[in-house]
């Protein structure tokens, strides 16, 4: 007999950890609307990051029940019970399913206001995160363009679409910014895959790190470390230049995040510690990319 979806087992499948990955594009989305004069809209700016937890925790669910059911999760090779919460809390498949579909109809019904403040193109930002939840979860997870499609949805429409919800005008200096974003959220899908290689390829898989082999892998993550770094950087000096300092304290904090997760291997042993760290490798180039936003305009 399965047991009932528990809060336990609820917070796993949605994963609070991961949040922060959703929250921190949408925080640079407001830092940019705030720089190009537009009013701040407290209420517009929690009815997107709600949107976004919620669209997020949906996806971790989706995805849990997903690799349930193709039998690429099974105890012998979970050994992180909080990353198995269907196999370890005995939870029914369909169970998590339906929560997956809860946390997607809340979604919806917390960007209502979005909806109602910026018109109907907000819909399109919505149905796009949707529809990738959906596409990644059964299909493209075991494809080698996950890292790219999470990048470009959590990273690129989070960013883009708040600074849309909260009146900025489209432009290429918001596309820009977006960037940065767009390359730490696909890290951190790098990240898991990579840990998860040898996993991946008996269930055959084919991840971008199964491609590639963990070297490779490594490689491309570095690859990609630098270039969201140095892109933040010489917008800060170049666009946000009154807060120029900040490219120091940028610099500095991804130096721990960069050595907990070169000193991991990226093994599947050691990856919660490389999770927990390119995590914060996220939160902090985006938030202190942010942060020079909000310093250059209050120094003008």
């Amino acid at each position: 007999m399965k047991n009932k979806l528990t809060l336990k087992a609820a917070l796993e499948l949605a994963a609070p950890h991961t949040w922060g990955a959703a929250i921190a594009p949408g925080v640079l989305g407001a830092a940019l609307a705030v720089f190009s004069g537009v009013d701040f809209d407290p209420l517009a700016f929690f009815s997107v990051a709600l949107v976004a937890i919620f669209l997020q925790s949906a996806v971790n669910t989706l995805n849990d029940y997903a690799d349930f059911i193709s039998g690429t999760d099974t105890a012998e090779n979970c050994t992180d019970e909080t990353d198995a919460s269907i196999i370890y809390n005995g939870l029914e498949p369909k169970t998590a399913l339906k929560f997956g579909i809860a946390l997607i109809i809340l979604a919806v019904i917390f960007g209502l206001y979005a909806i109602i403040t910026a018109g109907w193109i907000t819909l399109i930002f919505g149905a796009v995160g949707v529809a990738a939840i959906v596409l990644y979860s059964f299909v493209l997870s075991a494809w080698p363009t996950g890292e790219a499609v999470a990048g470009l949805v959590m990273g690129g429409v989070i960013t883009v679409g708040m600074y849309h919800v909260l009146g900025g005008r489209q432009t290429g200096l918001a596309i820009l910014c977006a960037v940065p974003a767009i390359l730490t959220i696909a890290l951190i899908m790098l990240t898991n895959n990579t840990c998860d290689i040898e996993k991946d390829i008996s269930a055959k898989r084919r991840t971008l790190p199964v491609l590639l082999g963990r070297k490779g892998a490594g490689v491309l993550f570095a690859v990609l470390t630098a270039v969201a770094v140095v892109m933040a950087l010489v917008i800060i000096f170049t666009v946000f230049s009154k807060a120029s300092f900040m490219g120091a304290v940028l610099v500095a904090a991804v130096l721990l995040p960069c050595r907990s997760l070169k000193q991991s291997g990226l093994l599947p042993e050691n990856r919660v510690a490389a999770m927990g760290a390119v995590i914060k490798l996220n939160w902090r180039v985006n938030l202190i990319f942010a942060a020079a936003m909000g310093i250059h305009l209050l120094l003008l």
